[in-house]
Order: C-alpha cells, then structure tokens, then sequence
C-alpha cells in the first residue's frame, strides 16, 4: 500500500515535533516542568512584552534623571542640563 503525500507531510512533521520536544526535555531535566509541545505566538508576545518592558525602564531611568537634576539645581534660575544624544531613531511614546 502506498501512503499519500499529505501523510507522509504529516508523518514527518510529527517526527519533527517529537524531535524537537525530545531535545527541550534534554535540556530542561530535572527542571519540574515539562515544556510545551505547542507551538504559538507566546514566545513572539513575550519578546514584545520584554521590548516594552525595558523601553519603560529607559523612560523611568531618564525621568529620575531629571528629577534629580531639578533637586540639584533647585532653586537656581538656570534649567538643569539633562541632554538626549539623538540615535537616530524617533523615540516611541
């Protein structure tokens, strides 16, 4: 008996999968948890999450900045001196 084409796409695909879970597995023991064998969009929202995270930590980093150059010259009539190098990029808001 001969096996259809979109079988053997499918046969293989699962070997691929299970390849690939057998490698995580190998690198996860003796962690508790075992990793996931689906496949989703998590890891692409975890990026951007982690992308947003440390452009607030920027922002915060250069708001503390200035406030800490407003309470150093406080209250002399000249405006603190905090400067942004300009990179290239417009700044997200």
């Amino acid at each position: 008996m001969t096996r259809s084409p979109s079988t053997e796409k499918a046969r293989a695909e699962k070997a691929q999968i299970d390849r690939e879970l057998d490698l995580a597995l190998e690198q996860s023991f003796p962690a508790s948890d075992p990793p996931s064998p689906v496949r989703d969009a998590s890891a692409e929202k975890a990026a951007d999450a982690e992308e947003d995270a440390a452009a607030r930590a920027e922002a915060g980093r250069r708001d503390r900045q200035l406030d800490e150059a407003l309470e150093e010259t406080f209250p002399a009539s000249d405006a603190p001196a905090v400067t942004q190098p300009y990179g290239g990029e417009t700044p997200k808001t």
